[in-house]
């Protein structure tokens, strides 16, 4: 896979109304090194750089760049940063920036004011803060898919994660991994099978085991279930974890009923998400109002 480093000029697709905005848009970009195709985590904007994956092919006779992973690129040093803010800020060209340095030099971040360079004030200084802070934003960005990819996640589960959670994913991923199965087209093994090592989850960790039972009840929820019977939910568990683990299954399930987390009826053996439980009471609770309402009319 080629890396390609490029500034997008401009977006050909999806027009912004048009954009899903879940992490799973296709985009099309006019960039400086051509046209570039495949999936961003995130809208980006005019002028922004980013780091490509992927490979040249041909379309209709027109080479073009089939990227299927993208990073932001953001720059280093304080030279580099003020170049790049004002290729992005409108109305600030190369002399505002020179003098800028000029002024400053690499302390510019620190000090820079408005109203001490000619024209750098009002509205265009306004502008440099704002690219300042986009730049500040996708250095963070950056940084926690680095920081999610060094554990052992792939790029595109990484970008998809910051897309869900944004700042708040590296905190989330640290307290519990495993809720990176919440992301479409991901699923307990992803995690299971190398990333959470990176987190000090054992085989037996109690952490695991709560992880899968959740996992489990989740796929059944997403199949049309509203409650899941204990042996399917057992049996569905083991697959994943071993049956050599079946005990702590077990305690797992029954802590997590105790703390609430999950609603059991012992006569039945069924189990049920505590919120799916209280939406169905809700619904059942709203029915017989409706009914006694009806009928009293």
């Amino acid at each position: 896979m080629t890396e390609l480093a490029i500034t997008v000029e401009r977006i050909l697709y999806p027009r912004e109304s048009d954009a899903a905005g879940n992490g799973k848009d296709w985009y099309i970009l006019k960039t400086d090194a051509g046209t570039a195709k495949g999936p961003i985590a995130w809208r980006p904007a005019n002028n922004e750089r980013l780091k490509l994956g992927g490979a040249w092919g041909i379309y209709k006779g027109e080479r073009q760049f089939i990227f299927r992973s993208a990073l932001p690129d953001v720059p280093v040093s304080p030279r580099d940063i003020l170049r790049y803010i004002c290729d992005r800020s409108s109305g600030i060209g190369a002399a505002i920036e020179s003098a800028i340095y000029a002024e400053w030099g690499d302390d510019w971040i620190a000090l820079l004011a408005p109203k001490v360079i000619p024209r750098l004030s009002g509205a265009k200084y306004l502008a440099l803060r704002d690219a300042l802070d986009s730049i500040e934003g996708d250095r963070v960005k950056a940084e926690s898919i680095a920081w999610l990819m060094a554990r052992g996640a792939t790029q595109n589960l990484a970008t998809a994660a910051w897309a869900k959670w944004k700042t708040e994913m590296p905190g989330i991923v640290q307290a519990d991994c495993y809720r990176l199965a919440e992301i479409q087209y991901r699923g307990f093994r992803d995690i299971d099978d190398g990333i959470r090592r990176h987190f000090n989850i054992g085989d037996d960790d109690p952490r695991r085991m709560a992880a899968v039972v959740w996992y489990c009840i989740g796929q059944s929820v997403n199949a049309g279930n509203t409650v899941v019977t204990w042996p399917e939910l057992h049996a569905a568990a083991c697959q994943y974890v071993g049956n050599q683990y079946s005990g702590l299954v077990v305690d797992a399930v029954a802590q997590m009923i105790q703390a609430g987390t999950l609603h059991g009826w012992p006569d039945t053996q069924l189990i049920a998400r505590r919120q799916d439980y209280e939406d169905e009471r809700a619904i059942l609770a709203w029915a017989d109002n409706e009914r006694t309402t009806i009928q009293g009319a």
